[in-house]
């Protein structure tokens, strides 16, 4: 049996978009999809769908209303967030919700196939689609301070207030790497600490 699918996004467009696409490629069986937080609870809870796809904005609210609702009730599907929006301070509030995935709405329509059949895999990981982008821009742009793609990753990283057991976590890298990517990170930039780091990363 084809894993169940439901959305929940206020755009109609795109909802119809993707309901074409799902039942065309057929990977996942299509269960629904709601254009308001509440329509989304009341189907949720009686269709039990193994993957919902949350936008971030909402009419009422924003996803992460939607995604602590639903951790409260318990349920057991698995919940990606699926949006415009491509900072890591949003994907780390959707995690922190209780998120599963994180994954941008540029991506392309088969690689987000791909990774949702991953979250689905991988269901005790967390899976950030916006680590693939941003090391897709590292690639065409030129990096600041003699930074390798993954010093800058982290660099952003700790930027956005992330410590760095969560940020092992989120690259699958142990706090050590990351502490030793931190020091290299610092002598490299010349600041003192995260704040510092900020005023020379972030304008860029």
């Amino acid at each position: 049996m084809k894993p169940t699918i439901y959305l929940c996004d206020d755009h109609r467009i795109f909802v119809q978009s993707m309901e074409a696409f799902i039942r065309q490629d057929g990977t996942f069986e299509w269960a629904g999809s709601a254009f308001t937080l509440l329509d989304a609870r009341q189907d949720i809870l009686v269709l039990k769908p193994d993957l919902v796809l949350i936008d971030f904005h909402l009419k009422g609210g924003d996803g992460t209303d939607l995604i602590r609702w639903l951790r409260q009730q318990s349920v057991a599907s698995k919940i990606v967030v699926l949006t415009m929006r491509s900072d890591g301070l949003t994907r780390t509030s959707c995690r922190k919700a209780g998120a599963d995935g994180f994954f941008p709405k540029e991506m392309e329509a088969i690689a987000l196939m791909d990774a949702l059949k991953k979250v689905l895999a991988f269901p005790h990981e967390f899976h950030d689609g916006l680590v693939d982008l941003n090391e897709e821009s590292a690639k065409k742009m030129p990096l600041p301070f003699n930074l390798t793609k993954r010093e800058y990753h982290i660099a952003k990283l700790v930027c956005e207030g992330l410590t760095s057991q969560e940020i092992a976590t989120l690259l699958y890298l142990s706090k050590l790497t990351i502490d030793t990517h931190r020091k290299s990170i610092m002598q490299k930039t010349g600041a003192a600490n995260a704040l510092e780091l900020l005023k020379k990363i972030e304008p860029l």
